[in-house]
């Protein structure tokens, strides 16, 4: 079960990200529901669907899928919806199970709004003391700040942790979380995922979702 946020960002998408040798172009409508991936009335409006050798774009009700030759994503903006993009997810593997794959990756992207945009660079100043650029420059403005830090497992995994000011608004910032497996020293196919995705997705989206809490609750 995914956890809560504790203080509700004004925007918020998940992203599961599989890395391997993929074929844009299969991911046609009627292949698709031929392989009940979706249903017909899932697929029907054109407007959302872009299919292409290079690249393939679905909008579903539930969530976004995407497709290029390096990789799929498929993103959704609600966490009730996760369970469905997470089925959508297994059930791609377990139908191109012989497909290469080299990495996989858990994110958890959100915008917080606060107060005003001196409470945002008074955050930037608490996670990022500038002294050496006061003494430097004259003016300047925070434009990211990103961590890094391996994880535990049983595989090679890494958590990128990304606060920035949002562009569009100032008294908003992103606070990104990617945790990424790498799996390019393995001879996996897609199918050897499923037992994985099934025993950390849960786990590694927690631990955004947390870390972000944790985070948030220093605004």
């Amino acid at each position: 079960m995914l956890e809560s946020f504790s203080r509700s960002p004004s925007e918020m998408n998940l992203f599961i990200t599989i890395w391997g040798k993929w074929n844009p172009a299969i991911f046609q409508p009627y292949w698709m529901v031929r392989h009940n991936l979706v249903g017909e009335t899932e697929v029907d409006d054109d407007a959302n669907i872009i299919v292409h050798n290079s690249v393939t774009s679905l909008r579903l009700n539930y969530c976004k899928f995407k497709a290029n030759p390096q990789q799929i994503t498929l993103e959704t903006d609600q966490l009730a919806y996760f369970n469905q993009t997470s089925d959508l997810l297994n059930g791609i593997i377990v139908v191109l199970k012989s497909i290469p794959v080299s990495a996989m990756e858990f994110s958890v992207y959100t915008h917080f709004e606060l107060e005003s945009r001196n409470e945002v660079d008074a955050f930037f100043r608490k996670i990022a003391p500038n002294d050496f650029w006061i003494n430097t420059i004259d003016r300047f403005e925070y434009s990211n700040v990103k961590v890094k830090k391996q994880l535990d497992g049983a595989y090679s995994n890494n958590a990128t942790i990304s606060i920035s000011p949002c562009p569009k608004s100032k008294k908003m910032l992103h606070l990104n979380i990617d945790n990424k497996f790498d799996f390019s020293s393995m001879e996996f196919i897609a199918v050897d995922l499923r037992s994985i995705i099934n025993e950390q997705m849960i786990a590694s989206f927690n631990y955004c979702i947390k870390t972000i809490n944790d985070i948030s609750n220093e605004f």
